[in-house]
């Protein structure tokens, strides 16, 4: 029905559905009725800052294929006081739920780069907004999930897979009551949130999916028809999950022995297209990304390589204890094909001491990394990276104990 006699909300409509439908279908519903060039999506429970939208309008306006959210900030449920949210950007677990994680602003950021778009590899899903035609050309929700849950997980790998740009607008900020629990029940006999997660690793996740399974079982054995969302994966031509985490998510920490498996048959299928034909670009580009990812330990000393990712001696390396599982994201280097060694989206640089700074492929941030003599070389300088102590230097490669080093799983 319509609120015409309103005052200022006299273009307003309310959709009065005639079942309960869910949230992801309601939306989807909204979408199609509504007739402005861009949808926002908000939760009832918000409560918009000032100024919010136009930053928003103005990032679709440049490229209707990047998908905007505002600074989400803290209602508190208790006494409903308004508190400001640092700036963060959405990630997963392989349970497939919703993390935040800080964004990985290199040593030289700016106060201009603190109000860039921040691209973010996934969104928190109650707080959006989107070009109306862009989202139905890419795939707007899957019908065929339950109520609420995994939905913002799987049009955040969509959006990126398919080629769009899903980012955080710092200009832009709304208050929203986080709850304590799911406030929503399932429908009768459904495990919405495992039927909702299996679609998403189904469809998008290739052979990672299995991670997903490995932390999650699934009860039911029907989890509906997934044809027409990989009908939409290959008619827009969307890329692999190991480029989304290639490419948008290097960060992402994976099991090693899951890793070393995917990463083999991946390269045995890509090398394989290359024989069959050597300009297969797809398949020379898909050899690309991250060569190994692991904790850094040192032989001699027992300690893994750390870096300080805030306070006093923010960006800086130093030797600590190897930490187990559950914080190891304290200590995961990423190692790349052009010879980077990458901790938390940051580079370790030589220009000014081992210190962490934004990639930029220079000569500084090259190293070689051999597992015959397990030395870690800084190839500008052609020394090795050496432990005294607690402390790191670089120095002359001498094939010692304090200059060599193990790539372990946490």
């Amino acid at each position: 029905f319509a609120l015409a006699s309103r005052g200022s909300f006299n273009s307003s409509k309310v959709l009065d559905l005639e079942s309960r439908q869910g949230l992801i279908r309601a939306r989807v519903k909204g979408a199609e009725a509504a007739r402005g060039e861009v949808v926002v999506f908000l939760d009832s429970h918000c409560e918009a800052n000032v100024d919010w939208l136009r930053p928003l309008l103005a990032r679709i306006k440049q490229d209707k294929r990047h998908v905007v959210c505002p600074v989400i900030d803290i209602i508190s449920t208790e006494n409903l006081d308004y508190q400001p949210s640092p700036l963060v950007r959405g990630g997963f677990t392989w349970s497939l739920n919703f993390n935040w994680e800080s964004i990985p602003f290199g040593p030289d950021a700016t106060d201009l780069d603190m109000i860039k778009p921040a691209k973010s590899p996934t969104m928190a899903g109650g707080l959006f907004a989107i070009h109306r035609d862009y989202f139905f050309q890419v795939g707007s929700y899957d019908m065929g999930m339950e109520v609420w849950g995994g939905e913002n997980l799987e049009i955040s790998f969509r959006v990126w897979m398919c080629g769009g740009t899903l980012e955080i607008i710092p200009c832009s900020r709304i208050g929203h009551i986080f709850r304590q629990r799911r406030p929503y029940d399932d429908a009768a006999g459904i495990d919405a949130m495992s039927k909702n997660g299996v679609r998403v690793a189904e469809v998008w996740m290739d052979d990672y999916k299995q991670l997903y399974y490995k932390e999650r079982t699934f009860g039911g054995s029907e989890f509906g028809d997934i044809s027409g969302r990989v009908l939409l994966r290959k008619q827009l031509k969307c890329q692999s999950f190991q480029w989304f985490l290639d490419n948008i998510y290097p960060e992402k920490t994976i099991p090693d022995d899951f890793k070393k498996r995917s990463l083999e048959k991946s390269r045995q299928k890509n090398l394989k297209q290359i024989h069959d034909n050597p300009n297969d670009q797809e398949a020379l580009r898909a050899l690309e990304g991250r060569l190994g990812q692991g904790q850094l330990k040192n032989v001699k000393s027992g300690l893994c390589l750390s870096a300080a990712t805030s306070g006093k001696f923010h960006f800086k390396t130093y030797m600590s204890d190897c930490v187990r599982r559950a914080r190891a994201d304290a200590q995961m280097w990423v190692f790349t094909n052009k010879n980077e060694l990458v901790f938390n989206g940051l580079c370790l640089d030589v220009a000014k001491g081992l210190k962490l700074r934004k990639c930029d492929l220079s000569p500084e941030q090259s190293w070689l990394y051999s597992p015959e003599n397990q030395e870690l070389r800084q190839t500008s300088r052609d020394e090795c990276l050496s432990v005294s102590g607690d402390y790191l230097r670089l120095s002359r490669c001498i094939h010692d104990k304090v200059q060599k080093w193990e790539i372990t799983e946490p």
